[in-house]
């Protein structure tokens, strides 16, 4: 039996995405056959300790229990099984494919550093390529659970400088490299990553139909991000005396600098991927709310007449009433999509608790326009 989990690179929500729709990369061997026929111990105890209370046990029967719980994702009670297994019958032919799942169990259930020196001791003894390379990424994926991004960019800049990967490798590696380049603060060398990776995924696409999405949807998530870091990094500012002109003229540039984002994010969700579709959707929905946030942060400038700074007021909140009512718009289509598509995960939790904050505001903000209109007559 073949253990199944995903082998995906995820730094922005670790448990967000819907990983298990990613390739999967079983254990790499499930009873590697010695060249001699050479039965394990068996070892019988007074006190049982393992989940379900084995009384005797070998190496075969701990290695089939605990490929059976991580088949079905309960990690922490295969960890038992495979970390007894590496102690107790460290010379068995078993001990070797049980490093690795014992690296998964580990990664999976939030112990990144121990996992890392189960994949290295893998590595170590295994010879087989492709057993090699779902290990590596595996690593890859711990190292960035530990925030070593620099690490992440040298095993895969390696990796696809070293190894003659297929397509579907390839992308996973450009994507995993160019999070590591994202991270260390590089956007450019992280953008030329990521179109590398939807290129190579296109280029497929025209011949065959590629088996996975998520890298390439991931790729282009990815590609929103860094233009969302640019929407982020010009503010408004009040100009001095006489330059409201100047004001239209950086909401303008903040304006487009949020529709080029926002594309990005759309192209994300037309892969019809549920789990960065809803974070992608998330997205969208907080360009709208932090420029809103902006922009009711800006004072009145100061030279204007009272006249004329209450019809800045005015068009000021016309404006973030329409930001607020788009922010309403991408949210709940975000949250139906989810529903539609059975996706549960951090985004949509994430975009539910930001739909009803903007909600409150657009209602507070209609009850007070309506206020002051009803003052006013």
């Amino acid at each position: 039996m073949r253990a199944c989990f995903s082998r995906c690179l995820v730094v922005l929500a670790p448990l967000a995405v819907g990983c298990a729709t990613a390739r999967p990369a079983g254990s790499p061997a499930v009873a590697p056959e010695p060249p001699v026929v050479k039965a394990d111990p068996v070892k019988v105890v007074a006190k049982p300790d393992t989940p379900d209370a084995l009384e005797f046990y070998d190496a075969d029967i701990l290695f089939t229990r605990g490929t059976e719980f991580l088949d079905n994702r309960y990690h922490a009670d295969a960890r038992v099984y495979f970390q007894k297994l590496v102690d107790e019958f460290p010379d068995s032919a078993l001990a070797h494919p049980a490093h690795y799942n014992l690296g998964v169990c580990l990664m999976e259930s939030g112990d990144p550093q121990s996992a890392l020196a189960q994949f290295d001791r893998y590595l170590a003894d295994e010879k087989d390529p492709k057993n090699q390379l779902d290990a590596t990424f595996k690593r890859g994926s711990v190292l960035a659970m530990l925030g070593r991004y620099r690490d992440v960019i040298t095993l895969f800049d390696a990796l696809l400088e070293e190894r003659e990967l297929d397509a579907q490798d390839q992308i996973e590696a450009m994507v995993d490299s160019g999070i590591g380049y994202f991270m260390t603060g590089d956007r450019a060398t992280a953008e030329y990553r990521f179109q590398e990776a939807v290129k190579v995924h296109r280029a497929e696409e025209k011949d065959r139909r590629m088996d996975n999405s998520y890298f390439y949807a991931q790729a282009l998530f990815y590609l929103g991000e860094i233009e969302r870091a640019e929407f982020n990094d010009f503010h408004l500012t009040l100009p001095a005396a006489g330059g409201e002109e100047k004001v239209a003229e950086q909401l303008e540039e903040k304006c487009q600098r949020l529709l080029r984002a926002q594309y990005k994010f759309l192209q994300v969700i037309r892969t019809g991927h549920a789990g960065w579709a809803s974070a992608a959707g998330y997205k969208v929905g907080t360009l709208y709310e932090d420029l809103h946030d902006e922009m009711v942060k800006l004072p009145v400038p100061p030279d204007l007449t009272e006249e004329q700074a209450d019809l800045y007021r005015k068009e000021m909140r016309r404006k973030v009433a329409v930001l607020v009512r788009k922010a309403i718009k991408v949210w709940e289509n975000t949250v139906q999509m989810a529903r539609r598509t059975g996706a549960q995960n951090v985004w949509v939790g994430k975009t539910e608790q930001s739909l009803r904050r903007m909600q409150d505001l657009l209602r507070e903000a209609d009850e007070s326009e309506g206020e002051q209109a009803r003052a006013s007559s």
